[in-house]
């Protein structure tokens, strides 16, 4: 890139920096940090164990004493949270607040590294900087993504490593690099140790790469060592960044991921208006999540994308540059389909809407690339229909942008109009409890007392949402008491209907309802004065 080239995309990566830092105060705790927090200290306590037991630090000991211990995923990787704890503990972090806005804050940085990958392979792919910016603003501009951006130590930041280990596959594959193959490796093999979907990648290689090795041209045979250079290096990657498989590799690794793909969790999700057992999910789950909660124009490009890609990958075409163009078009494809259809084959275990298959956003944003492309080609010599196609697309950017500003921090309650009515009695809305931290600033702010005791009345981790508060405030909320006894009540409605809810919330009065698109999410009870509930806890 040329130096104003450079200046331009360095001004974008520092914006969504400052973004970051912005958003980062206002960002809720999702259910499953602390346990993240607990296996990552649990790992390192047992490689500690190994090496020298001096190495654990004192106040490790709330790892072995924490009452989740038992329900300690032990199998799941803990190649990026381990390094975070480390992090943790070297900046001498101790209030709960200060660890998990940290903990936000590496996510974050590690969401923007994802963001790059995906600006170098547009970049890449098309031979343009300003589409690689194209590709990017698509991906940052996806409410959902963005705002587990902050908490979502396993989904994201496994979608973000293997988007950068595929651009460097993307290279060799193109370039025949050895040293494109061995940081491929390498990448890959870290982000399988923080989900072991990632092993999807190496057989997509194997089969491209064979197709290639085969064909009548001659430069393809030197990727066999190049190949081979990827493959050893990523079976080592997943080896040394994944303790738990050290002392049993091929067994224990099997074992994981077979507990991933029939993960053990009886809990139901809502879909189309039915609580449905997790493990007993219709076929069409994951479209269908993906398709109600992308924003629709992208939806469109990716249709495009899909169409240009099958219209130019059928004929045989000798010029090089459509060639690698065709080539890497085909590794997206295969990694946006291949893991869609696995997951849907094996009946996979999902739940928390479509979180567990992130990781193949990065190839649908890659996809709607080539359906931008596409349509800016067909609209290049006609003026007015260029122009009319740069202000929709341009003003759906802003749209979607001023969207995701005004509803922070709840972009993870994004819907698009595929839908329908009557949104938080037919899906899952916040799943992971992030808009607790909204209710509990809101009663500490309206309430003085200094003794405040609250109870969630939905499935929902009302105490855990408190760690991320300020300790003063901590100190004056009273989680797990009785209802009978609750100055106030929390209900986000996950997995409880609305009968329920009157029946329990009789004696207190509805004092906020926090909205998003016309549909209630959250909502604040507090007791009536001199009320008495009789209800059992």
């Amino acid at each position: 890139m040329k130096s104003s080239e450079s200046k331009i995309v360095s001004a974008y990566f520092l914006f969504l920096f400052s973004v970051g830092i912005v958003v980062l105060p206002t960002v809720g705790i999702a259910w499953d940090e602390p346990a993240q927090r607990l296996n990552a200290g649990l790992s390192i306590i047992e490689v500690a164990k190994e090496i020298s037991p001096s190495l654990i630090p004192e106040n490790y000991e709330e790892f072995t004493q924490d009452s989740w211990i038992k329900n300690a995923p032990v199998d799941h990787g803990v190649a990026f949270d381990a390094p975070v704890l480390i992090l943790e503990h070297l900046l001498g972090l101790q209030d709960t607040r200060d660890i998990y806005v940290f903990h936000h804050f590496m996510n974050y940085l590690a969401f923007l590294l994802g963001t790059l990958a995906i600006f170098l392979i547009a970049r890449f792919r098309f031979k343009s900087w300003k589409i690689g910016l194209v590709s990017s603003t698509i991906f940052v501009l996806s409410p959902r993504i963005f705002a587990d951006a902050f908490y979502n130590s396993k989904d994201i930041t496994f979608m973000c490593f293997l988007a950068l280990s595929s651009y460097f596959v993307a290279r060799f594959l193109i370039l025949h690099s050895k040293r494109d193959a061995l940081i491929a490796g390498i990448i890959g093999g870290f982000a399988t140790d923080i989900r072991v979907l990632g092993v999807v990648q190496i057989p997509i290689v194997i089969l491209i790469a064979l197709v290639l090795i085969t064909s009548n041209n001659e430069k393809y045979k030197r990727l066999i060592s190049v190949v081979s250079v990827y493959l050893i290096t990523f079976m080592i990657s997943i080896y040394v960044f994944y303790p738990h498989i050290w002392k049993d590799p091929i067994n224990r690794f099997w074992s994981s991921f077979q507990n991933l793909s029939k993960y053990n969790w009886q809990g139901k999700n809502r879909y189309f208006g039915n609580d449905i057992v997790a493990s007993d999910l219709p076929w069409h789950y994951l479209p269908t999540w993906m398709g109600i909660t992308t924003p629709l124009l992208y939806i469109v490009f990716f249709l495009v994308g899909l169409l240009a890609i099958a219209r130019y990958l059928m004929p045989t075409l000798s010029n090089e540059s459509v060639a690698e163009a065709k080539l890497q078009d085909a590794f997206y494809t295969l990694m946006f389909f291949v893991p869609l259809m696995a997951i849907i084959l094996l009946n996979a275990t999902l739940y928390d809407g479509w979180r567990h298959a992130f990781f193949i956003y990065p190839y649908f944003v890659l996809i709607a690339t080539v359906g931008v492309v596409f349509i800016n080609g067909y609209f290049t010599k006609k003026k007015v229909g260029k122009k009319i196609f740069y202000s929709c697309f341009i003003g759906y950017f802003i749209w979607i942008g001023s969207w995701m500003v005004v509803n922070n921090p709840h972009q993870n309650l994004y819907f698009n109009m595929l839908s329908g009515d009557k949104i938080s009695t037919k899906w899952e809305m916040d799943y992971w409890g992030l808009s607790n931290k909204s209710a509990l600033e809101y009663i500490l702010k309206n309430d003085p007392s200094l003794a405040i005791k609250v109870r969630e009345i939905s499935f929902t981790p009302l105490e855990v949402s408190g760690k991320i508060l300020d300790s003063k405030d901590r100190e004056r909320l009273i989680f797990n008491v009785p209802v009978i006894e609750a100055d106030y009540l929390v209900n986000n409605y996950r997995l409880t209907t609305k009968l329920a809810s009157e029946k329990v919330t009789l004696g207190f009065e509805k004092v906020q309802d926090f909205m998003i698109g016309g549909e209630v999410f959250l909502t604040i009870y507090k007791r009536e004065f001199n009320s008495h509930v009789s209800s059992e806890d």
